[in-house]
């Protein structure tokens, strides 16, 4: 079973965001960014806040720049250009206070929760195309027991439904399933033929 393309390159991303989130959940990712200068960052962020010095913060915020993406700092960013300092102040807190050092674990877990997705997608897909063979096995089967057996299991039901005449001739109340054998052989029979 070969993989598409688009499915490799996708697994493949899953795969590095999985790495790359690991990297940095270890301290080996995203080389030039120092988690404790961010810290102090940050506390000056918050007490620019405080001030409400907008100027200072800027110039705070570039330097912070590098680090927004990889260290998760986009809420922070994002409350800052809508001017929302409780948002920011409270956000800046949690940080601080070690709840955003939570938030890579819960990325790493999306990301490998999303890889293990991937994986049961392309196992249930193999086991449609598994599906599909042995649904056409037995079909197979079936038509070739047909062809091999098929003369036999007419000849059969041929008699059957003769003798059951008979029978029915002998004795009238048998006449309804002479009726049934007759049927079922004509019904085999014209199957059969097609």
């Amino acid at each position: 079973m070969g993989l598409g393309i688009a499915n490799r390159k996708a697994i493949g991303a899953d795969y590095l965001d999985a790495f790359q989130t690991l990297l940095r959940d270890h301290g080996l990712g995203f080389q030039g960014i120092d988690p404790a200068e961010v810290r102090r960052r940050l506390e000056i962020v918050r007490n620019l806040l405080l001030l409400e010095d907008w100027d200072t913060l800027n110039a705070q915020l570039d330097k912070l720049q590098p680090a927004r993406h990889a260290l998760g700092l986009d809420p922070l960013f994002a409350a800052l250009q809508d001017q929302h300092s409780d948002d920011a102040l409270t956000w800046i807190d949690d940080y601080l206070t070690g709840s955003a050092e939570r938030a890579p674990v819960k990325h790493q877990q999306t990301a490998l929760l999303h890889l293990a997705l991937r994986a049961l997608d392309l196992q249930r897909n193999a086991l449609r195309d598994e599906q599909a063979e042995i649904e056409r096995q037995i079909h197979a089967f079936s038509l070739r027991a047909s062809h091999a057996l098929g003369d036999l299991t007419s000849r059969y039901l041929e008699l059957q439904a003769e003798k059951q005449r008979r029978q029915a001739a002998a004795n009238p109340t048998l006449q309804a399933e002479a009726d049934r054998a007759q049927a079922d052989y004509a019904q085999y029979r014209d199957a059969n033929a097609r």
